[in-house]
């Protein structure tokens, strides 16, 4: 009797782990398939950096995700690290396109992503292992559209200690507004940058949103500032999710000249004054000229070294400030007034 019973506890005891572990691969396979977050991650030529970022991908606290890695052709062995991490990782996706850029990859990762949030992150850059699971608990908790978080800076060639940076979960704010107010006063986001922010899927989707093919420099900028108008609720976090590598040989930033920024500038403005229809809130018309100006002026005036370029560019800016300000009868403010007569004085000179 006593033999019987133990045989019928041991047998218990073996159903009741393989019901476990059904359920836990059951559990896993589904989380594979419906991922609470998309992680995108552009890659190109960044094999010594690949691993680093990868494993910060992999080693979340929140393990209902998807990585969505796009090899933008990258030269280097950047692909086999890929194809490395994805054989041990099968949350991993690759996808392969003929080399079209920043902008273009991350485009083809919203349009494959599954995930209720999406997480923007540069191949030469990492993420804290909470990243996750906090953004997605406090966006949920809060029906934000997106959360943006802290970012830790650190140089190329020195490595970011995760461990000093402690969670606070009562380190957050939320922020709210209506659809005639300023989302660029009220919301107090920073607008200048995707990957510090995690994002609602389908906010970006029903709003059309994407990246600008063919934009070396300021896609984050042009995003932001085209995607805050439809905004009505976002959750700002004081915690480090992020680690942002600075001064790395081969970047985008460290490559750009600027003229060639100002080339991007240019392009920049055309997108915002073709999209005025989003900027009807109060003070809406003349933050596009604040943005017009904030991002050439300084360049034109002060960093243009060749006379010919700054000539060149002014008029480039001027003849989009012109027919913007004419077509919509703005009225300029002092500053901006005199900014303009400033290019306005270099183009013909």
């Amino acid at each position: 009797m006593k033999r019987f019973e133990k045989l019928t506890i041991i047998g218990a005891l073996l159903l009741s782990m393989t019901a476990a572990s059904v359920f836990s691969y059951f559990y896993r396979e589904y989380s594979i398939s419906n991922p609470h977050v998309s992680i995108i991650i552009p890659v190109y030529n960044t094999k010594a950096y690949l691993d680093e970022c990868l494993n910060s991908a992999e080693n979340q606290t929140f393990k209902e995700i998807e990585i969505i890695c796009v090899n933008d052709e990258s030269e280097d062995d950047s692909l086999n690290i890929l194809k490395s991490h994805s054989r041990k990782d099968r949350r991993i996706r690759i996808i392969n396109q003929n080399h079209a850029g920043l902008s273009a990859a991350r485009n083809v990762g919203l349009k494959e992503a599954r995930g209720e949030y999406i997480l923007f992150l540069d191949s030469d850059d990492v993420i804290m292992p909470n990243a996750c699971e906090c953004a997605y608990k406090s966006a949920v908790e809060n029906e934000a559209e997106v959360v943006e978080f802290g970012i830790a800076r650190f140089e190329d060639g020195q490595s970011l200690n995760f461990n000093n940076f402690k969670y606070d979960e009562r380190d957050f704010e939320v922020t709210q507004r209506e659809k005639n107010e300023n989302p660029f006063e009220v919301l107090k986001l920073n607008s200048s940058m995707v990957w510090d922010k995690l994002w609602k899927r389908s906010f970006i989707e029903e709003n059309d949103l994407n990246f600008k093919d063919g934009l070396p420099y300021g896609e984050d900028f042009l995003f932001d500032w085209l995607a805050f108008p439809f905004l009505r609720k976002a959750v700002i976090s004081g915690n480090i999710f992020y680690g942002y590598r600075t001064k790395r040989p081969g970047s985008i930033i460290s490559t750009s000249n600027c003229s060639k920024i100002l080339s991007s500038a240019v392009t920049i403005l055309e997108e915002i004054f073709k999209s005025h229809e989003r900027f009807k809130f109060p003070g809406g018309e003349s933050w596009t000229i604040d943005k017009a100006l904030y991002i050439t002026f300084n360049r034109i005036t002060k960093e243009l070294e060749n006379h010919e370029d700054k000539i060149r560019f002014s008029q480039k800016v001027l003849s989009l400030l012109d027919d913007y300000i004419e077509k919509y009868k703005i009225e300029l403010s002092k500053d901006n007034q005199e900014k303009i007569d400033v290019l306005r004085s270099i183009s013909n000179s």
